[in-house]
This record gives structure tokens, sequence and C-alpha cells, in this order.
């Protein structure tokens, strides 16, 4: 298990940096993890004025959340890769960080969201927003799942029942109200 520190944006405080800062504005521990590639990632793709940027809230009861969990699958082709993310909300109550966790999961494994899919990341907003070419994407397949139709998982046959499916990686983010900042922890 391993642990950054973000900044984090208090319900009435400005956003405050952390002490010990890097080039690039995110925390750095002494430690070397295992996970830094996925660290980096994450890193760039929510950098750290996005995450303070602004309260959030759960995606299950609309408080206040206090976790993040995130996920984030592949797609390979012969053209490129692609790689779609999400990111959930949740508050401290157990059964919805229980379902926020089942969302990251679930689009892990299927990339397939099942929560609000046309949410702006930015600033929340629910109402004139498009989903991009990835959104859109999911929420096809989603609606396909949901409407009842057979969605085509060629690859799913070609494995032998002996073989395990992999682990999903899902990401919990935990804040910290003493000081200010969100720290999130690997779980695997």
């Amino acid at each position: 298990m391993a642990t950054m520190m973000l900044p984090y944006r208090a319900a009435g405080g400005a956003l405050q940096p952390p002490p010990d800062t890097s080039r690039n504005g995110s925390h750095t521990s002494q430690e070397h993890h295992g996970n830094t590639p996925m660290r980096t990632y994450v890193i760039n793709r929510y950098q750290t004025y996005r995450l303070g940027s602004r309260l959030w809230y759960c995606k299950v009861c609309g408080r206040r959340a206090t976790e993040l969990y995130h996920s984030a699958i592949s797609f390979l082709s012969p053209f490129g890769s692609s790689s779609l993310d999400m990111v959930i909300p949740a508050c401290k109550s157990s059964e919805c960080s229980s379902r926020g966790f089942n969302m990251a999961h679930d689009f892990g494994k299927n990339g397939v969201s099942n929560g609000d899919t046309a949410e702006c990341e930015n600033c929340g907003s629910k109402s004139g927003v498009k989903l991009c070419g990835g959104c859109t994407l999911s929420h096809t397949a989603q609606s396909a799942s949901s409407q009842g139709t057979r969605r085509q998982s060629r690859q799913r046959h070609r494995q032998s029942k002996d073989v395990e499916t992999p682990q999903v990686e899902t990401t919990k983010w935990t804040s910290i109200p003493s000081n200010n900042e969100l720290a999130f922890s690997l779980t695997h």
C-alpha cells in the first residue's frame, strides 16, 4: 500500500500546497514504491490544481465527498492504444463508500460506468455536458446492457476455464482534514 499527498481545498479555505513539493507540484515521499508508473499517471491525468480546484460531492448521496475512487482501463488496437479512466467521489458512509468502490471496480472490469456519465469533471455541472468519444463508447455500452442487448465479448470465450481473470486495480483517496491534504492509497 502506497500513500501520496495532494493538496485539498477545505470547505471555506484556500488551496494550500504541501510543504515538500517537486517540480510537477505533487508531494514526494522519501520512499520509492513499486507503483510509480500508476502514481505518475494519476498525477499527469488529475493534476493537483484539478483535485483541489473545487469541492467534490458523493456520486451516491450528494453529500460532501471525503474519498475518491479512481479506475483506469486500456484499449489496444492495431492503430494505437488509448486509455479511459474514471474518478468516483464518495462520502464516509459505508454504503456510499462500498458503492463507489464497486462503480470503480465495474468500470475497470467492464469499461462501463453504472453511475451518472454526463457530469463535467471540472465544475460538476450535469446540464449541457457533451460526452467525448470514450464516454460515448461507455454510455453506448451501458445503454446496450440496460436494454438487454447482447454485447460482443470474443476474448472471454477464447480463455480457458482454468485461467483466472486479472485483478482490477482501483485507487482510493481519503481526505485528512487536519492538514487539508488529500492522501490516496492504492488498493489491490
